[in-house]
């Protein structure tokens, strides 16, 4: 009996023994598990690659109409509309093909003082490049030059400094044909040259809503280098929304040997404009 009381006691000792070194085992475990998740997740997270959103592309058509007009009244009377309708179709690594009619018109004190109209396509082969050509036909007629009509084709090689999207600067060098008809009573009534062709263009934003453009260029015959035409504009755009913008522009042209009548070798003109683009 007292052997067996005593082996009785020793197991029950043996079993609490257990039974203690297990409740401290389990706090320690739940402990260093606890402790190991966060580092776990932390390590997962830095692994998941962080996307980011590609800029928007811009659509490949962009369509535009320009319009102004100018009212003055008192002791003289003028009044001058001014128009332009823009398309442009870019992809912009491979080409760019743009295209521009405009016309003006205006009267002083019941006179014609601006009569004019012009339509321009270009088309420039790989902008992005460091050299690319280049195509141009551009159509004018101009009452008070006493242009009945005049077609002009070029082509070239342009060269592009740092061509980017939203700014680019060109200058492009070519040979272009002038077809020129003037008005009936207009001695001789036609002429044809051959036409060294050099030009000048630059796109540069100045902040977020405002751009500056700059365009200028020169044809000499090749004949005679005194005999040649030359244009200049210069413009500010303002945007105010999304599709409205603000432009004034400047604009200046020369034709060192204009049609016989003509007063002056110079046209100027200076416009503010409303732009719709979408």
């Amino acid at each position: 009996m007292t052997s067996t009381a005593s082996l009785r006691s020793r197991l029950g000792a043996a079993a609490l023994g257990t039974f203690a070194s297990l409740a401290v085992v389990r706090p320690v475990a739940a402990q260093d598990t606890t402790q190991a998740a966060p580092a776990a997740r932390d390590t997962a997270f830095r692994r998941v690659p962080v996307l980011r959103t590609p800029p928007p592309v811009p659509p490949p058509w962009v369509f535009g109409i320009e319009g102004g007009f100018t009212d003055i009244g008192g002791n003289t009377s003028l009044q001058v509309f001014n128009g332009a309708f823009t398309v442009v179709h870019k992809l912009t690594t491979l080409y760019v093909l743009n295209m521009r009619v405009e016309a003006r018109y205006g009267r002083s004190d019941s006179v014609v003082a601006a009569s004019n109209a012009a339509a321009h396509l270009r088309f420039n082969w790989r902008p992005r490049a460091g050299v690319s050509p280049f195509a141009s036909v551009d159509l004018e007629s101009d009452e008070i030059q006493k242009i009945d009509s005049r077609l002009t084709g070029a082509s070239g090689l342009n060269f592009n400094v740092a061509p980017r999207e939203d700014r680019h600067t060109t200058i492009s060098i070519g040979l272009a044909a002038d077809l020129a008809s003037y008005f009936a009573h207009v001695v001789p009534n036609s002429m044809t040259d051959i036409r060294y062709q050099v030009s000048f263009a630059t796109l540069q934003p100045l902040s977020a809503g405002a751009a500056f453009e700059g365009n200028a260029q020169i044809q000499p015959t090749t004949t005679q280098l005194d005999d040649y035409l030359a244009t200049m504009d210069l413009a500010m755009r303002i945007t105010i929304t999304r599709t409205l913008a603000f432009r004034t522009r400047y604009d200046w042209k020369r034709d060192s040997t204009p049609a016989e009548g003509v007063l002056s070798k110079d046209d100027r003109s200076f416009t503010v404009s409303l732009l719709m683009n979408w």
